[in-house]
């Protein structure tokens, strides 16, 4: 049996026509709900990473001043550290010295002075002996005494028999 057309060919391709643009029309209309939805994924992936960057650069700026901050402190504590090797490589046990000396004076010999200067390595030694025996034998016993060299009397010292007060001035000599 053979399909009779009543339709017109003209309004046939009218009709052909017309499907033709509603497949294009959906077609559009799904482009155009794609795009968009692709648009508004990108601008939100836009939005979470630049929102992430500022999130990073505020970290990077905290640790950058923390870190400067930090080398500061480093650098001040180094100063300090340095500081404090100078005084300890300067550090004379005074206590030694002084006791050593004073364990060598013999019977009838006071100290009333001993003066360091710790620059010039000069030492002042004063006091009173009660004879000039006694005098000549603490001048006997600084002269063997390791710590002082150079060793120098006045005649002032010997000038009265009794009662003598005495100075000495010498070398301390810190290399034992």
């Amino acid at each position: 049996m053979r399909a009779l057309n009543l339709i017109l060919e003209r309004e046939q391709k009218a009709s052909r026509r017309g499907v033709l643009v509603v497949i294009f029309l959906n077609f559009m209309i799904w482009f155009f709900f794609i795009a968009l939805t692709v648009g508004i994924v990108l601008l939100w992936g836009k939005f979470i990473m630049e929102h992430k960057l500022a999130e990073i650069q505020e970290r990077s700026i905290l640790v950058r001043d923390s870190r400067l901050t930090l080398g500061n402190e480093i650098r001040a504590i180094n100063a300090q550290v340095s500081e404090i090797d100078k005084v300890q490589t300067g550090f004379i046990q005074w206590s030694h010295v002084v006791s050593e000396l004073s364990s060598q004076i013999p019977v009838g010999n006071s100290l009333t002075t001993m003066q360091f200067d710790i620059n010039t390595l000069d030492v002042l030694i004063a006091g009173q002996s009660l004879t000039r025996f006694d005098l000549l034998a603490l001048e006997k016993k600084l002269k063997s005494s390791p710590y002082l060299t150079d060793i120098k009397s006045p005649l002032s010292n010997l000038l009265f028999p009794f009662n003598i007060a005495f100075t000495f001035s010498a070398k301390l000599n810190l290399e034992l």
